[in-house]
């Protein structure tokens, strides 16, 4: 069947404003920016502002080589180095403000924990004796600027003098399920998730700490809430969750 000359150029028009919509959907969703200024694998990233952000990173098997930590001013077209530290390996950066940050990890090698914080928005990062605990830091969330969380192997601590000081907060009765991220949603709700799809939450600052089903036992690796009562976690091989609150009477 034969169109007539008009059909065919709206056909042939449609056809290619369809390539272009497809082209656009598939490729201007990410895009790369400028090169961070470090070759080294980035593991963690925490933007201030829609213009001020910061990563850390290194190799973590050649203890030789720095972790670093990499600043943005220009909402991430470029990026300076500002910190590194050889024998360590960081695995977040967060900040509760303009100024406040801290770098989490622990040494190369070794189970002892290292704690880094700025109060100068990065020009200067200090160290925290935290000597007494024992095993690297995993995670850390901060709701204020005073009072946060950090996971290290298989105890979460609580610290209410902006990590100076860390007191324990909760252990895991299972050696070999290790907290991999812990989120505070406000100052009385947290989540934890860890390995055998272990998930646990806490309705009263961190005093107490009550378990919840995943209904998996694949490692969670992370999750987020966008609000008290949804949140959902990434794990392995593809693990996806939703978790909603109102399915565990009691913890509303």
């Amino acid at each position: 069947m034969a169109f007539p000359k008009s059909s065919s150029s709206l056909i042939i028009a449609g056809f290619f404003f369809f390539i272009l919509l497809i082209h656009h959907n598939t490729f201007t969703q990410w895009f790369p920016v400028n090169s961070p200024g470090t070759s080294y694998t980035l593991r963690s990233i925490w933007f201030v502002n829609s213009e001020t952000g910061y990563a850390v990173g290194g190799f973590i098997w050649i203890n030789n080589f720095p972790n670093e930590v990499i600043k943005t001013t220009d909402g991430g077209q470029n990026w300076n180095v500002i910190y590194s530290e050889n024998m360590a390996i960081f695995n977040q950066i967060l900040f509760t403000d303009e100024l406040t940050g801290y770098l989490a990890g622990g040494l190369y090698a070794g189970g002892n924990p290292k704690l880094r914080k700025t109060t100068n928005s990065g020009i200067n990062w200090f160290s925290i004796d935290v000597s007494y605990i024992i095993g690297s830091f995993i995670s850390c969330s901060f709701i204020n600027s005073a009072t946060g969380y950090a996971t290290s192997s298989i105890v979460i601590f609580k610290t209410t003098s902006g990590g100076l000081n860390w007191q324990f907060s909760h252990a895991d009765s299972t050696p070999a399920v290790r907290y991999n991220f812990i989120k505070f949603i406000d100052a009385n709700s947290g989540f934890c998730v860890g390995d055998s799809g272990k998930i646990i939450k806490t309705t009263n600052a961190g005093v107490n700490w009550i378990q919840l089903s995943s209904g998996t036992a694949n490692t969670l690796t992370s999750l987020f809430f966008v609000d008290v009562n949804t949140g959902y976690a990434v794990g392995c091989m593809g693990l996806l969750l939703k978790l909603l609150i109102q399915d565990y009477p009691g913890l509303m």
